[in-house]
């Protein structure tokens, strides 16, 4: 791609151009000399020119193949990459197909390294182990061990074979731009030219009649509207004398219908009324029985439980005045014991000062 830049750049750059020799001219005499030697010498610098592109060509042809040669080569390494995990979680298959191929010393790699991870003695990473590293090269130099290989490659993950196929459509790419010569590129840049000035005179052309049909567009977006706007009118209308008109009929329905229905209920809710009432009446009739009956038994038992409370009043009043009769007396009696012995007390001392006085004498 570098190479190929570098040529269109010498291509397109006119200071890469040769220049033409000078032909010193010795005299005005030796005119024709001087014109036969500038021939003479275009001719050399044309011969020079083709001599030059073909050798670039080759040059260019090598370096092309080389980097398709590369992608290929990548292409190839990555189908043996998405493949090998595969191939080390089933090494009975690979056995069998490369027992008696001239790719079975693999085979003795492939079991270390499974015997190893099997022993869990080896906490290697992925990454780092000798084994699958020798076993990934391996199977990136030999390459051709897909043609002897189950044909595992239509099994893969659509990310896989996204990424696959990602890969095919670069080397693709890369091998069509890579065809063109920097001359197919000049003669498309120059039909490229030769169609925009053809186009920029397209532009010109139609630029009267772009603002004519703008003219025609805008007299038809009138004309819609304005259109749009009457029929929009005549249908609202429409629609609300037809609104109004079924509003009235539903109301005129519901009406009527409620009419029915009130009737209806109405009659049906004073058939119950009456049945009710009839029930109500009678049940009433044979409580006020009940209630005369027990209205008397209630006369009754209430004036017998006044007199029982009028004689448990007057017996509680009885006990009452007893009680205060009797804490009264038991007060003054105390009085009276407290006065007495205080009597007593005092007659003994004057009993006891007169017969000292009597014994003085």
């Amino acid at each position: 791609m570098a190479q190929l830049a570098c040529e269109i750049k010498a291509v397109k750059d006119p200071r890469t151009k040769l220049k033409k020799p000078k032909i010193l001219s010795r005299s005005e005499d030796s005119a024709e000399k001087n014109d036969h030697r500038i021939l003479i010498c275009k001719c050399l610098l044309k011969t020079k020119k083709q001599k030059n592109a073909t050798d670039m060509s080759a040059e260019r042809s090598v370096q092309v193949n080389s980097i398709l040669t590369i992608l290929s080569d990548s292409i190839e390494k990555l189908k043996i990459s998405l493949i090998l995990p595969r191939l080390l979680e089933e090494p009975c298959i690979l056995r069998e197909v490369l027992d008696n191929a001239k790719y079975s010393h693999c085979l003795k790699l492939i079991e270390d390294y499974i015997n190893e991870r099997q022993d869990g003695k080896d906490e290697t990473p992925n990454y780092l182990n000798y084994r699958l590293i020798r076993i990934i090269d391996f199977f990136h130099t030999n390459t051709n061990i897909l043609e002897v290989l189950p044909d595992w490659m239509s099994d893969l993950d659509d990310n896989d074979a996204s990424f696959l196929k990602a890969f095919k459509l670069l080397r693709w790419i890369t091998e069509q731009r890579l065809n063109k010569s920097a001359i197919d590129e000049l003669k498309k840049e120059k039909k490229v030219h030769e169609i925009f000035h053809e186009n920029e005179k397209f532009k010109k052309n139609i630029e009267a009649s772009v603002a004519r049909q703008r003219e025609l567009e805008e007299e038809l977006r009138v004309t819609k509207v304005n259109y749009e706007k009457i029929v929009n009118d005549n249908i609202k209308q429409e629609k609300n004398a037809r609104a109004e008109k079924n509003k009235l009929l539903l109301q005129l329905e519901a009406l009527i219908k409620r009419f029915d229905q009130s009737i209806g209920e109405k009659m049906r809710e004073k058939i119950v009324l009456e049945e009710e009432y009839a029930k109500q009446k009678k049940i009433f009739d044979e409580f006020m029985i009940i209630f005369r009956e027990k209205e008397a038994e209630y006369e009754t038992a209430v004036v017998q439980k006044e007199q029982e409370e009028r004689e448990e009043q007057e017996k509680k009043v009885a006990f009452f005045i007893m009680n205060r009769a009797a804490r009264i007396i038991q007060r003054f009696y105390r009085k009276y014991r407290k006065a007495r012995k205080r009597l007593e007390k005092e007659l003994q001392k004057k009993g006891k000062g007169a017969a000292r006085r009597r014994g003085k004498k």
